[in-house]
């Protein structure tokens, strides 16, 4: 962002998903479809009820479909990568110039992790980002208006009903499982963390957070 952040749910790319109570179903966005020449496609079903996940990848005319229960997985990956996309001319001192970002492409990876350590990619959520530069990066070049798509909010809703649904967590189970014994509980995400000023899992305070329960 530069000065004024615009949000355009048109400049993100994402699954389409439709959700359930006790169920999920997610599958590629058509334009990814499209671009690989309907060539490729992904599709996840998830029930609650059975504690079962369905996963099925479609490369030209090759199928792969996985089943599974929601037991033999360890825990949600959830990376981001963000690609700068333009820059501004940055002076610091001693009359150094550098180069600051001013846009970038946030890409939102989400998968599963199996107890057995094999990765399972579900799907990519990919659009326009934004960088605050404020007041000095306009006067330096950079526009005073950013466009920012809607990618973060749709990655984080998917893996909020993903958690929701199989009751896993977003870190190995064993740090996890040793962090609810000495940790707070974010009231944001339910997520318990270490202890710490902010939620590892969505960055809210926690100050406000309650002990977890001990196991003894």
């Amino acid at each position: 962002m530069s000065i004024v952040k615009l949000n355009a749910p048109g400049l993100s790319i994402a699954p389409h998903v439709v959700v359930g109570q006790n169920w999920l179903s997610a599958r590629t966005h058509r334009l990814w479809s499209l671009l690989s020449l309907f060539s490729y496609q992904r599709e996840l079903w998830v029930d609650a009820g059975q504690r079962r996940v369905r996963l099925r990848e479609r490369k030209w005319w090759k199928t792969r479909e996985m089943q599974l229960g929601i037991d033999a997985i360890d825990h949600i990956d959830y990376r981001y990568i963000g690609l700068p996309t333009a820059f501004y001319p940055h002076v610091q001192r001693y009359r150094q110039t550098t180069l600051e970002t001013a846009d970038r492409m946030d890409r939102f990876q989400i998968a599963l992790v199996l107890k057995s350590g094999e990765h399972l990619p579900l799907f990519t959520f990919i659009g326009e980002g934004s960088v605050s530069t404020g007041l000095v990066g306009t006067l330096l070049g950079d526009s005073w208006l950013d466009l920012e798509g809607k990618q973060e909010e749709q990655a984080r809703g998917f893996v909020e009903h993903l958690m929701r649904l199989t009751q896993l967590g977003l870190g190995p189970s064993l740090p996890r499982q040793a962090a609810e014994r000495r940790g707070m509980r974010c009231f944001q995400c339910g997520q318990t963390n270490a202890p710490r000023a902010r939620c590892l899992y969505c960055g809210a305070a926690l100050e406000g957070g309650s002990s977890a329960p001990s196991h003894g």
